[in-house]
């Protein structure tokens, strides 16, 4: 009985371990691919307001301002057609007492309207957002926001760079086996990391992944986790 259940032992542990061998004969490498894109698609938005008494005499004012405006954007070369007008907001401004806190007493109206423009010519996007606030000479308080740049064929370049990451991630594999004496076998495991935009030159990384649209010159990054079987 005792030389059965050492039979039955060895036969029940060599079972397990040639269940779990495959897994622990394993080696796990990760692969990244880099690449540098320049923005070919950009956003830009800049708006106006004025300050009124009378909502009558706030509307004649903006719409005055607003022709100023499009007429400025049309002569920098954006077609009309082409450029969005917001709705009008309307913000009532109240008096503030001595103390800093908003009162009951109004004291007029504050009138805002926006213009928002798309183009794949970053070059004039660019002029644009850096030159639109010259409308201040005109009297016009005028506002230009941050523009946003973006890359269009991203879609197409993802999959390129997975294939990139995952050569990078088997030669990775092959040195270390290698080295230890073994030759790497078939995948095990793949898995896709989160992929990285960032502005050129940045080392800045994140858990969530990093989609950059600010700079015109960006780096996009993608890694991949492959768990090869070792023989």
């Amino acid at each position: 009985f005792l030389a059965l259940g050492m039979i039955i032992s060895m036969w029940i542990l060599s079972g397990a371990i040639l269940k779990l061998s495959p897994q622990n004969n394993t080696i796990e490498v990760k692969g990244m691919a880099e690449k540098s894109i320049t923005s070919d698609f950009g956003t830009w938005t800049g708006s106006f307001t004025v300050d009124c008494q009378k909502l009558t005499d706030g509307y004649t004012m903006i719409q005055q301002q607003k022709e100023k405006v499009l007429n400025y954007l049309e002569n920098k070369g954006i077609k009309r057609e082409d450029i969005q007008i917001s709705s009008l907001t309307t913000n009532v401004q109240y008096q503030m007492n001595e103390n800093g806190i908003q009162t009951n007493n109004k004291l007029g109206y504050q009138l805002e309207q926006r213009v928002s423009i798309a183009s794949n010519d970053i070059n004039l996007i660019t002029k644009i957002a850096n030159e639109s606030t010259e409308l201040i000479q005109e009297g016009i308080e005028f506002m230009s926001f941050t523009p946003n740049y973006y890359y269009t064929k991203l879609n197409e370049l993802k999959i390129e760079m997975l294939g990139e990451a995952t050569k990078d991630a088997t030669k990775r594999a092959q040195v270390l086996a290698e080295n230890s004496g073994g030759k790497v076998g078939s995948v095990a495991s793949a898995y896709q990391g989160i992929f990285q935009i960032t502005p050129a030159n940045s080392t800045e990384i994140s858990d969530y992944g990093m989609n950059d649209d600010v700079s015109i010159q960006k780096s996009i990054k993608a890694v991949v986790t492959l768990k090869f079987f070792i023989d």
